[in-house]
């Protein structure tokens, strides 16, 4: 290639560059002032003139091109604190549910393990400290076993001695009835019987 072409190459280049932007009288073309477009631009409503190019807010913004101090910043913070306030309360309650159900279910395993309710307390049985009482609670002295006694169960109870078959019955649960030194709460008799 001799040097003509080269230079010919680059003046097309350079004279395609220059004329690659229009000027602004093209690209931007003003509408030509008639008596139609006064009187139209009389009779139209007022409008709020455009704001320039460079004040227009972009409609998807990241949170980092927010202003601090905007409102919308504000409210997605405060919509924040809130669904963060609700996990926090779904999760401390379901904490607290879990603990509410371990406690009582430790009771319930400690009662049946060490402690029996007897009820329905034939009047044989009503004798001393057991006076007017319709149920006791009694530390067993096994582990586990039935964590209640019902003793109208027992019918075969002989007349002359009830209080004997009554232990004879009972058999290794006879503790309940034998030592009342293991009672540890009593629940009386309603005597109030005024109904209104």
């Amino acid at each position: 290639m001799n040097n003509e072409h080269i230079e010919h190459i680059i003046d097309d280049v350079v004279r395609d560059d220059a004329t690659a932007f229009k000027p602004r009288s093209i690209v931007y073309k003003r509408p030509k002032t008639t008596l139609f477009s006064i009187v139209k631009w009389l009779l139209n409503p007022l409008r709020p003139a455009n704001p320039p190019s460079n004040l227009k807010q972009k409609q998807f913004r990241s949170s980092k091109e927010w202003p601090l101090n905007s409102r919308y910043g504000a409210k997605r913070r405060a919509k924040r604190i809130r669904l963060r306030n609700q996990l926090l309360t779904i999760k401390y309650s379901k904490r607290i549910g879990v603990t509410i159900f371990g406690i009582i279910m430790v009771g319930m395993l400690a009662f049946w393990a060490k402690f029996a309710l007897v009820y329905n307390l034939p009047a044989y049985v009503q004798v001393g400290s057991l006076q007017n009482v319709q149920a006791y609670v009694v530390y067993k002295s096994w582990w586990f076993g039935p964590p209640s006694f019902n003793l109208s169960d027992y019918h075969n109870i002989d007349p002359d001695n009830p209080e004997l078959s009554l232990i004879l019955q009972l058999d290794r649960y006879r503790d309940i009835i034998t030592n009342s030194n293991e009672i540890i709460y009593v629940f009386p008799k309603n005597t109030n019987n005024n109904y209104n």
